[in-house]
């Protein structure tokens, strides 16, 4: 192959595929703010001031609104590929959009990590980091999951309310 072939091909590479790195990119970063500020707000903040509750009702729910709005982003990710005629390797799509959100976890508690206590043993930091990433790996599949079952519901839905309607796809 040529250089010319090569170059061709990475030039059609990105122009099929290149918006999907931005959409995985900023699709993961809106569940994990929404909870970030939940968190901040309802958990840490009470904390710093001396005033201790029972939260886990709270974390309950700031779970299923992590869950929702990675399967709601992952969702307009997957209308959006749709509407451009790119119905090609949707799944993956989805499940990159929604799981990316497990990577923004994986830097925010990296970034902890960082500041954490300088006297903390390397053995204990190692073994917080690989306690870290095998959390955020588990976030990934959960939330990929949660986007490819969303954007399944949702082809489901629009196919249920095309029929109802009689028209043809």
């Amino acid at each position: 192959a040529s250089n010319v072939e090569v170059s061709n091909r990475y030039v059609s590479f990105c122009k099929k595929h290149g918006h999907m790195f931005a959409v995985w990119g900023l699709g993961g970063i809106l569940p994990v703010l929404g909870v970030f500020v939940a968190y901040s707000f309802n958990v840490a903040g009470p904390v710093f001031v001396g005033y201790y509750t029972d939260n886990t009702s709270f974390l309950v729910a700031s779970y299923l609104l992590f869950l929702i709005c990675s399967g709601s982003v992952s969702v307009l990710g997957y209308y959006r590929q749709i509407r451009s005629q790119q119905r090609d390797d949707w799944w993956w799509s989805s499940f990159g959009t929604a799981g990316s959100a497990g990577l923004y976890l994986f830097l925010l508690t990296c970034s902890w990590l960082i500041y954490l206590n300088d006297n903390i043993e390397t053995r204990t930091w190692f073994l917080f980091f690989v306690w870290f990433l095998f959390t955020s790996f588990g976030v990934v599949l959960i939330t990929g999951f949660v986007g490819v079952a969303s954007c399944i519901a949702f082809t489901k839905a629009v196919y249920i309310r095309t029929k109802q309607r009689g028209s043809e796809i």
